[in-house]
Protein backbone atom coordinates (compact mmCIF):
# COMPACT_ATOMS: atom_id res chain seq x y z
CA UNK A 1 0.00 0.00 0.00
CA UNK A 2 3.20 2.67 1.26
CA UNK A 3 4.63 1.70 -2.66
CA UNK A 4 1.23 2.96 -4.46
CA UNK A 5 0.53 5.87 -1.92
CA UNK A 6 4.08 6.65 -3.32
CA UNK A 7 3.12 6.61 -6.58
CA UNK A 8 0.16 8.80 -6.34
CA UNK A 9 2.32 11.31 -4.50
CA UNK A 10 4.64 11.63 -7.05
CA UNK A 11 1.56 12.08 -9.53
CA UNK A 12 0.52 14.39 -7.75
CA UNK A 13 3.54 16.62 -7.56
CA UNK A 14 3.68 16.23 -11.50
CA UNK A 15 0.29 17.63 -11.69
CA UNK A 16 1.44 20.50 -9.55
CA UNK A 17 4.95 20.86 -11.83
CA UNK A 18 7.35 20.05 -8.69
CA UNK A 19 9.79 17.64 -10.69
CA UNK A 20 11.98 17.77 -7.17
CA UNK A 21 9.46 16.28 -5.17
CA UNK A 22 8.19 14.03 -8.10
CA UNK A 23 11.52 12.24 -7.58
CA UNK A 24 11.80 12.19 -4.11
CA UNK A 25 8.15 10.67 -4.01
CA UNK A 26 9.67 7.84 -7.16
CA UNK A 27 12.80 6.94 -5.30
CA UNK A 28 10.54 6.54 -1.70
CA UNK A 29 8.01 4.17 -4.03
CA UNK A 30 11.27 2.33 -5.59
CA UNK A 31 13.28 1.71 -2.20
CA UNK A 32 9.92 0.52 -0.59
CA UNK A 33 9.45 -1.43 -3.81
CA UNK A 34 13.16 -2.84 -3.99
CA UNK A 35 12.90 -4.00 -0.40
CA UNK A 36 9.31 -6.14 -1.25
CA UNK A 37 9.07 -9.15 -2.59
CA UNK A 38 8.10 -10.01 -6.09
CA UNK A 39 4.04 -10.69 -6.15
CA UNK A 40 3.34 -14.21 -6.75
CA UNK A 41 -0.09 -13.27 -7.84
CA UNK A 42 -0.28 -10.01 -9.76
CA UNK A 43 -3.78 -10.31 -10.21
CA UNK A 44 -4.50 -9.74 -6.56
CA UNK A 45 -5.31 -6.06 -6.66
CA UNK A 46 -3.77 -5.93 -3.14
CA UNK A 47 -0.09 -6.52 -4.19
CA UNK A 48 1.66 -4.05 -6.01
CA UNK A 49 3.30 -4.66 -9.82
CA UNK A 50 6.71 -3.33 -10.81
CA UNK A 51 6.06 -2.52 -13.77
CA UNK A 52 2.91 -0.88 -12.56
CA UNK A 53 5.20 1.53 -10.76
CA UNK A 54 7.22 2.48 -13.78
CA UNK A 55 4.27 3.35 -15.72
CA UNK A 56 3.09 5.66 -13.00
CA UNK A 57 6.52 7.25 -13.40
CA UNK A 58 6.40 7.52 -17.28
CA UNK A 59 2.74 9.52 -16.60
CA UNK A 60 4.78 11.80 -13.95
CA UNK A 61 7.79 12.35 -16.29
CA UNK A 62 5.59 13.31 -19.40
CA UNK A 63 3.49 15.70 -16.73
CA UNK A 64 6.45 17.61 -15.69
CA UNK A 65 7.88 18.09 -19.16
CA UNK A 66 10.87 15.20 -19.03
CA UNK A 67 9.70 13.92 -22.70
CA UNK A 68 13.03 11.93 -23.29
CA UNK A 69 13.10 10.80 -19.91
CA UNK A 70 9.58 9.24 -19.88
CA UNK A 71 9.98 7.86 -23.71
CA UNK A 72 12.41 5.90 -22.72
CA UNK A 73 10.88 4.14 -19.50
CA UNK A 74 7.97 3.79 -21.35
CA UNK A 75 10.15 1.55 -24.00
CA UNK A 76 11.06 -0.54 -21.19
CA UNK A 77 7.65 -0.61 -19.74
CA UNK A 78 6.32 -1.90 -23.39
CA UNK A 79 9.67 -4.21 -23.94
CA UNK A 80 8.58 -6.02 -20.59
CA UNK A 81 4.79 -6.03 -21.08
CA UNK A 82 5.36 -8.33 -24.32
CA UNK A 83 7.24 -11.74 -25.62
CA UNK A 84 9.54 -11.72 -27.94
CA UNK A 85 6.51 -11.92 -31.07
CA UNK A 86 5.01 -9.06 -29.97
CA UNK A 87 2.56 -10.22 -28.17
CA UNK A 88 0.99 -9.03 -24.38
CA UNK A 89 3.43 -10.81 -21.99
CA UNK A 90 1.48 -13.61 -19.26
CA UNK A 91 0.81 -12.44 -16.04
CA UNK A 92 3.90 -12.40 -13.77
CA UNK A 93 6.10 -13.19 -16.70
CA UNK A 94 7.07 -9.16 -17.24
Amino acid sequence: MAVQLAAQEAKAWARIGDRRQVEVALDKGRRLLEGMPYPENLDNHFVVDPAKFDFYAVDCYRLVGEDKLAHTLAEEVLRAGTDFAGAPAAAGSG
